[in-house]
């Protein structure tokens, strides 16, 4: 199978631990998006202070029962930290993971957004922010669980936001910039951060993969010079470009790691990917799927 299971630990490897087994490989980060071409999301310190009003460890202990982990702020997954990170950036990273509603709140305030006596945040212009919006595929359980995570924690900042269910219009609001915060995945996903960021960064794929509609011509560069070298401390420098301006900038915020859910039983088969063995990402067997045809070739009869 291939879906999400509450608890899979105790729900479906503790019945049977010799033959249940899960494979939830991280392939890229479950994010919440900002439309950075509306307002008050166009001003990066807001963007930085929604980041410290949320606590991305709860959602991975309530939504996904401490499976997933928390994503780091760069958006780079766990199997690629080690080469690909910027070593001078870990306590910086760190930082941004910090759950810190009050500095949060003290962000806001040096540039002018303050809470009423009714607890609502109130702009530089001295009006009361509306409440905005946060678009969700509706089939997604996992992702209104968050979002009912959010609506709590950013009204202790005085953010007041609500669910925006759409099912069938989902992916026209995201590429038509009709939303102001969205919850989605990483729309890149590859061998190296590379992929990740052109993704969600290239200019020509402004609503095509970037959500966020955030380019930066430092950025922009530095995909050139990746694609353009074979030389790996080259290609590692344009990263930690991208890596340093992506976390100072937060287009968008890494809240957990993202899986393609993968359950199987070795009771009358094996051969599945696993962590010793990972020749595919998605492990379900499911022929639709981007891995499911080598998957199917490589399982056989125990």
């Amino acid at each position: 199978s291939g879906v999400l299971i509450m608890n899979p630990q105790k729900e479906f490897i503790d019945r049977n631990p010799n033959t249940n087994k899960i494979y939830w490989f991280p392939l890229n980060a479950k994010i919440l998006y900002f439309n950075t071409q509306k307002y008050p999301f166009n001003n990066p310190i807001f963007r930085q202070a929604i980041n410290l009003a949320i606590d991305k460890a709860k959602i991975d202990q309530f939504v996904y029962s401490n499976t997933l982990g928390v994503a780091n702020p760069t958006g780079i997954i766990p199997t690629q930290l080690k080469e690909w990170l910027d070593p001078t950036l870990t306590d910086m990273a760190s930082s941004l993971n910090a759950y810190n509603p009050q500095k949060a709140q003290e962000l806001l305030a040096s540039i002018g957004f303050k809470k009423n006596s009714d607890g609502n945040l109130v702009g530089p212009d001295g009006k009361v922010l509306p409440t905005f919006g946060i678009l969700n595929n509706a089939g997604y359980t996992d992702y209104t669980s968050i979002i009912q995570i959010l609506i709590q924690e950013l009204k202790q900042i005085g953010l007041n936001v609500r669910e925006v269910p759409e099912v069938s219009t989902y992916t026209t609001d995201l590429m038509s910039g009709n939303f102001d915060m969205a919850m989605c995945w990483s729309t890149g996903s590859g061998p190296t951060p590379y992929y990740m960021y052109y993704n969600e960064f290239d200019p020509n794929l402004v609503g095509i993969s970037n959500y966020s509609r955030y380019t930066n011509p430092l950025i922009t560069a530095a995909l050139s010079i990746y694609s353009q070298t074979s030389n790996t401390n080259l290609q590692k420098q344009a990263m930690y470009t991208i890596e340093r301006i992506f976390i100072q900038e937060l287009p968008y915020i890494p809240l957990n790691n993202r899986t393609n859910f993968a359950e199987w039983s070795s009771k009358n088969f094996v051969g599945w990917p696993s962590e010793s063995n990972p020749y595919a990402a998605n492990g379900s067997g499911v022929v639709n799927q981007t891995d499911g045809e080598i998957t199917l070739l490589n399982i056989h009869l125990k």
